[in-house]
């Protein structure tokens, strides 16, 4: 209710003379421009509180250099603006709700005093057809390979990236697979896996290295790239990599990595 009644104390009075009330959707991809007043105050109504406000050349308290001044109390879904000189110039960055929105503020005669957001618009989208190149593919696997480091130093790397260790073990006798973890790349629809095969026999094992199949209950999903030799040693292991992305008709397939993952390969005579 006190929402309501400070936009509507706004609006009336905005509307006794030249200044204006703006209202928009929030667009994080557009910059938008704020024209503020040195006897006035703009404020800016969030539908609710930002996480933090930055920018140039905004003073908190008047007396740090700055042209704009503001008054943002944490919590608050609202925030005021002032500028303190002719021809007063800044920046201001908002984060709301995990994304940054930017305005430009410039002094003027005919300011807008109060500024009106509304939450963006969420499209809802059917899911589009899967087409990562094999370029990408290799891509996914180096960076399954390598997100440990990615973690430690870039993390803005992997968003979107989760990941599970199941330690399941596929038993084929002389032969198993170890699932050691699974990594989806959501964007992709792609599952990559991190295999450790063992050969349990005295003799060599030879595999089919383009062949790795998933099995989640009764569907079956073909590699879209592996990365392994196609031989195991006698007594000896080896890592194997290996992914799935999306359906034969292009499709998405949304693979948790909540599903419970069996995997096969086939195998070859040794002549």
């Amino acid at each position: 209710m006190k929402h309501l009644n400070l936009i509507w104390f706004l609006a009336s009075l905005a509307s006794a003379g030249e200044p204006s009330v703006q209202s928009f959707t929030l667009d994080e991809h557009s910059v938008r421009v704020i024209p503020v007043s040195r006897t006035r105050v703009t404020t800016f109504c969030f539908p609710s509180a930002p996480q933090a406000i930055s920018g140039s050349n905004l003073t908190a308290d008047g007396r740090t250099p700055g042209t704009i001044q503001f008054d943002f109390k944490p919590g608050s879904f609202f925030f005021t603006v002032r500028a303190l000189a002719p021809g007063a110039v800044a920046n201001l960055n908002v984060l709301w709700n995990r994304r940054v929105y930017v305005f430009e503020l410039t002094e003027s005669n005919v300011p807008v005093l109060s500024v009106l957001l509304e939450p963006p618009v969420i499209r809802t989208v059917a899911p589009s057809a899967v087409t990562v190149s094999p370029t990408r593919l290799l891509g996914l696997l180096q960076m399954a390979k390598a997100q440990a480091a990615l973690a430690a130093h870039h993390p803005s790397a992997l968003q979107g990236v989760t990941s599970i260790k199941p330690k399941r073990i596929c038993d084929y006798g002389d032969f198993l697979i170890h699932v050691e973890q699974v990594f989806r790349f959501d964007e992709e629809d792609t599952l990559v896996f991190r295999l450790r095969l063992e050969n349990r026999s005295n003799a060599p094992i030879r595999y089919r290295a383009g062949s790795f199949v998933l099995r989640v209950g009764d569907r079956l999903f073909s590699q879209s790239i592996s990365d392994a030799s196609g031989l195991l040693s006698p007594n000896t292991d080896q890592p194997v990599w290996f992914a799935v992305t999306g359906l034969p008709d292009g499709s998405r397939h949304e693979l948790s990595l909540n599903n419970d993952f069996i995997v096969l390969v086939s195998r070859e005579s040794i002549p």
